[in-house]
């Protein structure tokens, strides 16, 4: 089932669930297993809205694993802390009990500060929404926000939907594009003047006050969480969570990084900045510490996408930053196991119970390997294709458990 079929179903019956990611094109087994997180400072990830799950192992054996209880205590169990987030390597998720929340509606809004002030008033911004993202354009040293919050009883009984403005982060990918003609291609230089201007137009009118003020909505909480972007272009993505208490040094790090690199580097990225609750789950970015997330992203159409990402190793390292693992990852195995207290213990669970490592894959063994990090990967919206290799899985798990019921025949 995707996310966007389970929003739409709870909504009939009258639920919401408390935190969702910018898309809902996902599988609801593959935004729990990499640990995909929102904007709701007062939540974890949606991993942390897991009360059980049924695990179907590579044996082949069904494992119920509960990870809290009726109360909403936290399961002590290895187990528990480990199929939280665990990348689709431990076992196929077959059902699953999440918590859910009553349905109510949300005001959205879009505003922008100079960085300065963003910087001084990010917590009180926090405080006062339900969820809320910063993108800051490091080209003009700005932070748009796009904060939601609940409303009263009487705006409920009296305040009429206002839909939900779409694309509203096009614009910034319409001026990546000409970055790319302007900077990387080779008849750049017979349009750099006017290509420059028009890049420069683009990204001021999106935080412009007048776009802030005429993009306001009210819509159920589930669409104005979610379907407010259109990420439509291929791009890059490597994020990464910090603790809470170094936000400040942390967000002044990147944004020094960014002043270090060449200047078509600053006009063809962004940063998403975005705040969660711990998590319980082992390889979740937010583990056991109330978190800062930072997203680096730069469409696909530009060069040198790994030089870029890894300006910002020392950064990520110094800081103990923890990848977002269903992104891209330039950390290594020891300094995983580094950032991540837990990880030795996800690697025994996973030999212990996935052996001939069935459910292994390229992309996440070169995390496994003592000198490799997680090669590039190109963020896509989902296909038909993902879909079909999770039943090619489970088939040749099917297999192996027919096998091993004729061998004790």
């Amino acid at each position: 089932m995707k996310v966007r079929q389970l929003c739409e179903m709870l909504d009939r019956l009258g639920y919401v669930l408390p935190v969702l990611g910018n898309v809902t094109g996902q599988s609801v087994g593959g935004v729990i297993s990499t640990g995909t997180h929102g904007k709701n400072v007062r939540c974890g990830t949606l991993s942390s809205l897991v009360q059980s799950m049924t695990l179907i192992l590579a044996s082949g054996k069904v494992q119920n694993v509960a990870l809290r209880d009726e109360s909403g205590n936290i399961s002590s169990d290895p187990l528990s802390c480990a199929v939280g987030v665990s990348l689709g390597l431990l076992g196929v998720i077959s059902t699953v009990t999440l918590r859910v929340v009553p349905k109510h509606r949300l005001a959205y809004s879009i505003s922008h500060l100079p960085f300065e002030i963003f910087i001084n008033s990010y917590e009180e911004i926090l405080r006062k929404s339900e969820h809320v993202a910063f993108i800051y354009y490091p080209f003009v040293d700005a932070v748009r926000v796009e904060a939601s919050r609940t409303l009263s009883e009487e705006q409920e009984k009296s305040t009429k939907n206002k839909a939900m403005p779409r694309q509203t982060r096009l614009k910034l990918f319409f001026a990546n594009i000409f970055n790319y003609v302007l900077f990387e291609s080779w008849y750049g230089k017979y349009f750099s003047p006017v290509i420059w201007l028009i890049t420069r137009y683009i990204t001021l009118t999106d935080l412009s006050r007048e776009a802030s003020i005429n993009k306001p909505a009210i819509d159920k909480s589930y669409k104005v969480v979610a379907c407010n972007v259109d990420l439509d272009i291929e791009h890059h993505e490597m994020e990464y969570g910090y603790d809470y208490t170094d936000t400040v040094e942390v967000i002044q790090a990147y944004r020094k990084v960014f002043r270090t690199l060449p200047s078509h580097y600053q006009y063809s990225s962004f940063l998403d900045i975005r705040f969660s609750a711990g998590d319980a789950a082992w390889l979740a970015a937010s583990s056991g510490r109330q978190t800062v997330w930072l997203d680096l992203i730069r469409p696909n159409v530009h060069k040198n996408t790994e030089l870029f990402m890894a300006a910002f190793k020392t950064t990520i390292i110094k800081y103990l930053g923890r990848p977002h693992l269903g992104k891209e990852n330039i950390l290594d195995k020891s300094e995983l196991e580094r950032c991540f207290p837990d990880f030795a213990e996800f690697v025994k669970i996973r030999d212990e119970l996935d052996p001939q490592k069935l459910f292994a894959n390229k992309y996440f063994d070169s995390f496994f390997t003592s000198s490799s990090s997680g090669k590039s990967m190109v963020c896509r919206f989902p296909n038909k294709r993902s879909e079909a290799s999770v039943w090619e899985i489970f088939d040749t798990i099917m297999k192996v458990r027919n096998n091993q019921e004729d061998e004790t025949e």
